[in-house]
């Protein structure tokens, strides 16, 4: 009998094991992370103002894309999953340069409900030093720069790196 307790106690283990997230994707290379970017405001495709003081305390996903991009796509499909699932999630899509009926007709397409960004002079993408699109940018709760993505990321992934900065409050 002594030899069931401790098999049974390893399986639970195994099993506390297997249910555990597991920890989010690494971050690309940059030397920004665990840096605050330095303030900045710019104008919606709607005409808003926008800046950094509107991320207010909240995790935010800043989606660097450009139309006719199938991999943009697929980022800005996950930042608005990641966006509907977390109600703190502060998300804005910042295109490249283009064409701005071009833009208006893909945000309308893929149903975007957080600020659109044009970077006319790409002066977002130089500031957060972006040297490829798509690239995703995750700003804890505090204002640091906690992650950036490669090309390829998922839902999933980018739910993950988004809670951890949730945590950091």
């Amino acid at each position: 009998m002594l030899g069931v307790k401790p098999l049974a106690l390893l399986s639970l283990f195994a099993l506390s094991l297997s249910c555990a997230s597991p920890p989010p994707p690494k971050s690309q290379p940059s030397e920004l992370l665990d840096q605050r970017p330095p303030p900045f405001q710019t104008e919606t495709l709607s005409g808003k103002a926008v800046s950094s003081d509107s991320f207010g305390g909240h995790p935010v996903v800043l989606a660097f894309v450009k139309t006719d991009c199938a991999p943009c796509e697929r980022m800005l499909e996950a930042t608005t999953a990641v966006f509907h699932d977390n109600e703190r999630t502060v998300a804005w899509a910042i295109f490249s340069p283009g064409d701005d009926k071009k833009v208006k007709s893909f945000a309308a397409k893929t149903g975007l409900e957080y600020p659109v960004v044009i970077d006319e002079q790409e002066r977002l993408k130089k500031l957060f030093l972006v040297s490829s699109v798509p690239t995703a940018v995750v700003l804890d709760s505090l204002g640091f720069i906690r992650w950036m993505s490669g090309p390829e990321v998922t839902a999933n992934e980018l739910g993950q790196v988004v809670a951890e900065a949730t945590k950091t409050k």
